[in-house]
């Protein structure tokens, strides 16, 4: 039976950064270096809030230490607290000495990675002092270390999957897609290039599973075609450019990054137009149908933002989608006017 005076009494954050540490590496040797301490005192310690509790919290399983049920519960409180004690002491250091620390963004778009660039070196800008970790992983690894309070926020297109956590979420930009070709594609001298015809050409497309290639897949269905036959898969985005440099290939790539590569609006046409850059490609005129995404920013919302991160919140909200500043009941920018990006969607 757990005793309730050792954990209101004498539960202590070395206990909690201890048992998520023996979490987090699964062993007690990597623990122990990771602390500072001898294997010794960590099993030792382990021992003592096992005894206390009256039931343990981790399991030797295949030379891992993998937690209990009861262990599990300890550990995600202790990533709770751990992340508001580190809140409380950014904002301690933030009356003392000014905004600093570390904000943790996790990232799953590809669409908006010119917009998030240019966004992030301005906020460097004004606030160099805040070191910025923009995490690329899939999303559920994303939503799982922003529910340990590993991550600060998720940018991410809107997911089928829903965090565990109490979390608010707004939508911060539009993120369409669009057909981009080799240079010298046959399709990219015609100005009304067939889907037909379209099928018939080697593609470059995002792996079976991922959200490029369902949408790409709903497309063709819709449009009743065949998928197409000759087929190059790839998560990569420098790969695929790399691929289009070296082939004849057709791909699918966020407005966004085509924009970045030289593909700009044509006001009079609603199309693009092709300044070839680097030798890669250019944009194919074929019609999409609303192939695109939503993106947006997601954040735990029981938990006390760190002052870097509510600023970093803050400034994208007011970047993208200032009419969102309304909907965050701790919106509180202190920082300068901050330009709302042109040609928000």
């Amino acid at each position: 039976m757990i005793n309730d005076n050792f954990l209101r009494q004498r539960l202590k954050i070395r206990h909690l950064r201890l048992i998520r540490s023996i979490h987090e590496r699964k062993s007690i040797s990597l623990a122990a270096e990771e602390m500072g301490v001898t294997q010794a005192a960590v099993s030792k310690t382990k021992a003592e809030i096992e005894d206390f509790i009256g039931m343990p919290l981790f399991r030797h399983d295949q030379e891992r230490w993998q937690p209990t049920e009861i262990g599990s519960r300890l550990i995600h409180g202790a990533y709770l607290i751990l992340s508001e004690i580190d809140a409380i002491n950014d904002e301690l250091m933030h009356l003392r000495e000014g905004v600093q620390g570390t904000v943790a963004v996790g990232l799953r778009t590809y669409a908006l990675l010119p917009s998030l660039a240019k966004a992030t070196t301005m906020f460097k800008e004004l606030f160099p002092q805040v070191t910025l970790s923009l995490v690329d992983a899939p999303y559920g690894e994303l939503i799982e270390q922003a529910e340990r309070g590993q991550i600060d926020m998720v940018i991410s297109p809107l997911a089928e999957e829903v965090p565990r956590f109490r979390y608010s979420s707004i939508p911060i930009k539009g993120a369409r897609h669009m057909i981009f070709g080799s240079v010298g594609h046959p399709l990219g001298i015609k100005d009304n290039p067939t889907w037909k015809e379209a099928i018939e050409y080697p593609w470059c497309l995002s792996p079976t599973g991922t959200r490029t290639r369902r949408h790409f897949e709903v497309l063709i269905e819709k449009l009743r075609l065949p998928f197409p036959s000759n087929v190059i898969e790839t998560n990569s985005l420098v790969l695929s450019m790399n691929l289009l440099r070296e082939g004849k290939l057709l791909t699918v790539i966020p407005v966004g990054v085509a924009q970045g590569l030289g593909a700009t609006p044509d006001d009079e046409l609603g199309q693009f137009k092709l300044l070839v850059r680097d030798n890669v490609g250019g944009p194919i005129n074929l019609p999409l149908y609303d192939m695109g995404d939503t993106v947006t920013l997601t954040w735990a919302s029981d938990r006390v933002p760190t002052p870097a991160a509510r600023l970093l919140r803050d400034f994208l909200i007011l970047r993208f989608n200032p009419d969102e500043r309304r909907s965050v009941p701790d919106f509180k920018w202190t920082g300068p006017a901050v330009e709302p990006e042109a040609g928000r969607d």
